[in-house]
Order: C-alpha cells, then sequence, then structure tokens
C-alpha cells in the first residue's frame, strides 16, 4: 500500500544513534495542568532518556522498537518553562513552554474557518479587526494541516506544523470558533490556554472515528472500507507509486520511439510535415503518445512579464514546453490525470521576440478525451496586467507511438483523494492520533452538516465518536462540547 512518507521525527544524528521527539512538543506549547505530562520519542534500544522541567525530571528506556516515553508529575497552572530532554550525547530543549488547559477543536467547515483571510466569505465577523487586537501571548495555538492516512494511525504530526504564540499574523489562519473559545476561557480562568486545531471542511464524522472505535460498535460496513484502505493501494496526494511502475513497464518497448521524439520540443524543429489541427477536428482514438505544437507571436508589450499557461483538463499525462524548455508536467504517478486543471508559468526569460513555440507531449489513457473542445480553450494570461490571449489556432499535431491495448496488463486498482476523503478513521489516524499522547482538558466539536442525510444514524456516531476519543485518551471524564 502506498503510503504517506513524513520525516516522522525531528531528528538529531550521531552515528548509527536516533534520538528524536515526537513533533507534537514545540518551542510555545501549552502542557495540561493536574495532569501527568507525557513526552514521547525514539532513540536506539537500550538508550536512557532524561526529560526535566522546572524541579521535575525523570528517566526513562528506549524499548526494543526504539520507542520512549516520560511521565513526569502533574504541575500547577504557570510558566514560562524550559523543557529539556537528554539523550544520546545530545540535549533538545523546548523554550516558552506553558502550563494550563489544552483543548482540541475539530470538525468540518463551521470550526475550519478561519479568524480572517482574503477569501470571500471565509472569514469570521470583523475578523481582520479582531486578529489585529489578538495579542495574547499566553493563548498558544497548533494548527494541523488537512492531512489523511489510511489504515494507519500516525504519532508525528503533518510536516510544517508546530506552537504558535498567538498574535495578529498567527490567529489568523486559526479557526475562528477555536480562537474565540480560547479568549473566553482566557479572559474568565486567567491561565494560559493551548488549542490545537483538527478540522476539514465538509469532512462527514465517519473519517474522524478510529478504528478500535468502530470495532467496539461492530459497525461492518465501516470496518470493510478500513479493511479496503490497508489492502489496496491508495493514494491521498494523487500520486501512486503503483500506477507509476505499471506505466513505466507499460512503455518500456517503446524507449526508443520517446528519444526520438524528444527533438519534438525545440523551438526550431521543422514540422511543416504534421497533421493541422483545429478546433473542430477529433483526435484519433490511438492510446499512445501524441504531440502538439504551436507557434505564436506574443504581443510586444508582454516581453519582460512571467506569463501562465492554461490548458484546461486533458485527457493524459502531459508534458509541457515552452521554446524547448520543460515548464510543467503531470507525472505517471498521477491516479487521475484526466480531471486536473492544468496551469504553468512561462518564466520571462523564455520569451522570444519574434516566434515562440508551445510543444505538449500527451500520454493518452482514455479515448473519451479530447484535447480540444470548446470548455478547454488554451489561453496565455500576462501576470502583471491581466491580459489572455487565447491560442486556439495553428496546431499540428505528430504520434509519437500506439499502445496495443490488447497486450496491456490490468492496471493496479488505485482510489484517490477525492474518492476516499470521507473514509472512515483517515482523518482521525492523520490529524488527531498523534496528539493522543498528549493529555488534553477537553474538545469542541462542531460538524454535522455534510451527514444531515444520514441523520438517524449521526445519533449513533456521534456517542460513539465521543466514547471513542475518550478511550483513546484514556479518560472518561474527557470534556466534550
Amino acid at each position: 500500500m502506498t503510503s504517506l512518507i513524513f520525516n516522522l521525527f525531528a531528528e538529531v544524528s550521531n552515528g548509527a544513534e536516533k534520538f528524536a521527539v515526537r513533533n507534537i512538543y514545540g518551542d510555545n506549547m501549552v502542557l495540561q495542568r493536574n495532569c501527568p505530562i507525557k513526552i514521547c520519542g525514539t532513540a536506539d534500544k537500550g538508550k536512557n532518556i532524561k526529560v526535566t522541567i522546572a524541579e521535575n525530571s525523570v528517566t526513562t528506556t528506549a524499548d526494543t522498537d526504539g520507542i520512549w516515553q516520560a511521565e513526569l508529575p502533574a504541575m500547577l497552572h504557570g510558566g514560562p518553562y524550559e523543557l529539556k530532554i537528554e539523550g544520546a550525547n545530545k540535549i533538545i530543549n523546548f523554550k516558552n513552554i506553558l502550563i494550563g488547559d489544552v483543548w482540541i477543536c475539530s470538525g468540518q467547515s463551521n470550526m475550519a474557518m478561519p479568524v480572517w483571510s482574503n477569501r470571500p466569505f471565509w472569514s469570521s465577523k470583523n475578523g481582520l479587526q479582531e486578529a489585529q487586537n489578538a495579542n495574547y501571548p499566553e493563548i498558544r495555538l497548533f494548527n494541523v494541516p488537512v492531512t489523511f492516512s489510511p489504515g494507519k494511525e500516525l504519532q508525528q504530526a503533518p510536516p510544517k506544523s508546530q506552537w504558535q504564540v498567538c498574535n495578529p499574523e498567527s490567529v489568523k489562519p486559526f479557526s475562528a470558533a477555536g480562537f474565540y473559545f480560547a479568549r473566553e476561557l482566557y479572559r474568565e480562568l486567567k491561565i494560559p490556554i493551548g488549542m490545537i486545531n483538527c478540522s476539514r471542511g465538509s469532512s462527514k464524522i465517519e473519517p474522524w472515528i478510529s478504528k478500535t472505535g468502530y470495532q467496539t460498535k461492530s459497525q461492518q460496513k465501516n470496518l470493510e472500507k478500513i479493511l479496503y484502505a490497508e489492502k489496496n493501494d491508495i493514494s491521498l496526494n494523487g500520486k501512486s507509486e503503483a500506477i507509476a511502475k505499471w506505466w513505466t513497464a507499460v512503455l518500456k518497448d517503446h524507449n526508443q520511439q520517446f528519444i526520438a521524439a524528444k527533438k519534438w520540443k525545440n523551438r526550431n524543429y521543422d514540422d511543416r510535415k504534421w497533421e493541422k489541427v483545429t478546433t473542430e477536428d477529433k483526435i484519433s482514438s490511438e492510446y499512445g503518445a501524441v504531440w502538439y505544437r504551436c507557434n505564436l507571436k506574443l504581443p510586444a508589450d508582454w516581453q519582460g512579464n512571467d506569463l501562465v499557461i492554461s490548458l484546461g483538463v486533458l485527457g493524459g499525462f502531459d508534458t509541457v514546453y515552452f521554446n524547448g524548455i520543460i515548464i510543467g508536467e503531470t507525472p505517471i504517478s498521477e491516479i487521475a490525470p484526466e480531471k486536473k486543471q492544468r496551469a504553468y508559468t512561462i518564466r520571462k526569460t523564455l520569451i522570444k521576440n519574434d516566434n515562440n513555440v508551445v510543444a505538449i507531449r500527451l500520454l493518452k489513457i482514455d479515448n473519451s478525451k479530447d484535447f480540444f473542445k470548446p470548455l478547454n480553450t488554451i489561453t496565455i494570461k500576462n501576470i502583471k496586467n491581466g491580459k489572455i490571449l487565447t491560442i486556439t489556432e495553428n496546431w499540428k499535431r505528430q504520434s509519437e507511438f500506439e499502445l496495443d491495448r490488447a497486450k496491456i496488463p490490468p492496471r493496479p486498482t488505485s482510489v484517490t483523494a477525492n474518492e476516499f476523503l470521507q473514509y472512515p478513521a483517515t482523518l482521525y489516524n492523520a490529524m488527531v492520533a498523534p496528539f493522543t499522547a498528549f493529555s488534553i482538558k477537553g474538545v469542541i466539536w462542531y460538524q454535522g452538516c455534510s451527514n444531515a442525510k444520514e441523520y438517524r444514524n449521526y445519533f449513533e456516531l456521534h456517542q460513539l465518536l465521543i466514547q471513542d476519543w475518550r478511550n483513546k485518551w484514556n479518560n472518561p471524564e474527557l470534556s466534550f462540547i
């Protein structure tokens, strides 16, 4: 099964030793008050790790799998503190740590909506003003990027996520509901507040419940979907290693044609013998590689400006050249290239004063998809002045090779991200599971619209989610709002 590859731990290496701390911890974090403080990471098996905060210190040992967990005594609210982790002749220090209440905010778009953004209808009321006034050094924010994981509970938060002090910039992309909740708590309790935002617009409740949660209620249909995700090639980023390997095998007998056709991209290549193509023409039903070239002269005042060429949706894998230089492509690892909108930047240094050439190599995989059609008009846009030039004329085509479909082996089964966005457990595995090692006060939940048509089943699923998360945090009293 294709899996997401993460830097699982922020590593400090010393020879063969591996010493690291999970990335859910970091500078500026809030640790839950009045609860044992758990810190987790990796090291070579049998290695001792010492963890210290304030006057509290504990030593633990990495197990046979190289995993260690230290548990420090509960602390009252306060700070700032420094957390020191010593091991493998290295020291990792996390600074500006506070002790207070930590909450997870999760759900769909009503929770995901940020305090402020420049997107229309995607900000809270008076969001920009609220953000400008959001200087709260004792409120800390952790914004978890939307990530999926089929069949496997991850130990790490997605890359590029970290704890931040609440200020006018860090609060803008954060959950508005989460921030306003934290602000009210801070004003009322006057203790540090940490907020972890795990939300995704349009998500149903099913992706937020774990596999073990479904097992407790014998949710057979959802368990079958999880089993499918575990055993099949699932792609979350639209790419598949299995599909790429399959294509490589299919194309291996056509390397000579591919090499011979490389010159077709060049600006000065003589394409006078190529077949002319108009917007009314239909492409032949070949299953293989075909090239398109277009000669065009750009307006004089476009010189010195970056441009964007938009090709719409193409029925295959494309490689696009401008004056012989590649400017973009859809690789053979893509699962559903026929659904992808193509738009590539043309750097100003590539533009010539006289004739320019666009060359496109298209590896066709779906005979029903035509290159030229009314809704697939190819345009070039001047980024500076916004002007658009349509280039549907002067196109020529040439076949590179055709594939014998009868000799092509069966294509591996893959599920695209769009098909499996609502698969059970996928959001829990990637966005929530990493934080179950992190003691929290409770959860605020804002979700339900996407399950409106299954409202009779929602009550059971909602209760299941609450029980599941309480079990995962080993806290039957975990607050759930």
